[in-house]
């Protein structure tokens, strides 16, 4: 688990991209083939741009990261360009030439799958999806009104075609957006909303989750209720987010920092074992000490702290750290003290 905040959109999942890029699109331009074969005489100016679905679907797994929001916009993009050319084909050809028309409606019910595909394709971008998706409703409808020119419903049927394709890129946004605070909502649980560091649940499932063994820290802050009371509580409140902002700037990779309670914090360093890891809590303690809080406020810290070498041990050995910790604090505060546990 990081300890950092997590911000901004949510990356395009990739699952779902793969899903795009190696399912639907090649589905979508086989379609397309398909109704396009239905012709006494087939227009390759068509069917040869179709095939770059598909090359790009089987390419798919070997396609550099850093190309894929180019390959996501060209597939988009490609795929409005046929549609606006069949509307131009369609506009200046006779009717005769128009084919299959069950061909053409199997390939129009497309219209608002696609929709809702490119509202979860372009998560990380709405504004450019939503953009997409607008003129692919108005050239699907278009489209399907020259279609349904002969039978009389061209009105009709072009209405239905852009209502459904608004109402999937809706449902794709919706669907996005109750995802966005299910995952706020998870963050929130597991975050202090003071100091933004992770709280005891989250603490709980790393536990879990912790694979290697480690250090496991304790850290207290001396004599923090002076400061409430001499200062008030707002003081104590920025003392509490200085302190975690300088755990924050020690923290190593892979490390996660917790508020525990109160004034005491906890940090779990998988792979970091003393004497680094007591390195590290005293250069924590030395900078809390000479940093200035809230005005000029000045605090020390205490901590405990022990050595697991499997992640089973960590529940028994909560106890021993946080009375390495206290030892700390009856020595005289202002120190880092550790205890090796047996190792079974």
């Amino acid at each position: 688990m990081s300890p950092s905040a997590v911000s901004g959109p949510p990356p395009v999942p990739t699952s779902f991209t793969g899903l795009y890029f190696q399912l639907l699109a090649p589905l979508l331009a086989v379609t397309a083939l398909w109704s396009t074969s239905l012709y006494m005489h087939p227009n390759y100016l068509i069917v040869l741009p179709l095939c770059l679905p598909l090359l790009v679907g089987l390419a798919y797994p070997w396609i550099p990261p850093r190309l894929e929001w180019s390959v996501r916009l060209a597939l988009t993009g490609l795929h409005l360009l046929l549609l606006a050319a069949l509307n131009l084909w369609q506009f200046w050809l006779p009717q005769a030439h128009v084919g299959n028309r069950s061909a053409f409606a199997i390939l129009l019910l497309a219209g608002p799958i696609t929709s809702l595909a490119w509202s979860f394709l372009f998560v990380d971008h709405p504004r450019v999806g939503q953009g997409l998706t607008l003129l692919l409703a108005g050239l699907s409808s278009l489209l399907v009104g020259q279609w349904a020119r002969p039978t009389g419903n061209e009105p009709g049927l072009a209405v239905i075609m852009l209502l459904t394709c608004l109402v999937g890129a809706l449902f794709g946004q919706q669907a996005i957006q109750l995802q966005r605070q299910a995952r706020c909502s998870a963050h929130d649980a597991e975050r202090d909303p003071l100091t933004g560091l992770f709280n005891r649940r989250a603490f709980d499932q790393a536990v879990r989750q912790t694979v290697q063994g480690g250090t496991l820290a304790l850290l207290d802050l001396d004599h923090f209720k002076a400061i409430n009371d001499h200062h008030g509580h707002m003081a104590g409140d920025r003392v509490l987010r200085g302190v975690a902002d300088v755990l924050l700037d020690h923290l190593p990779a892979g490390g996660s920092a917790y508020r525990w309670g109160g004034e005491e914090f906890a940090l779990l360093l998988p792979g970091l074992f003393p004497p680094e890891a007591e390195d590290l809590l005293d250069s924590v303690r030395q900078e809390v000490q000479v940093r200035s809080f809230a005005g000029g406020t000045h605090v020390t810290l205490s901590a405990g702290l022990g050595q697991y070498a499997v992640p089973e041990q960590l529940p028994g050995i909560f106890a021993e750290v946080d009375a390495a910790l206290l030892a700390a604090k009856r020595a005289g505060r202002n120190r880092v003290m550790h205890v090796v546990p047996a190792l079974t």
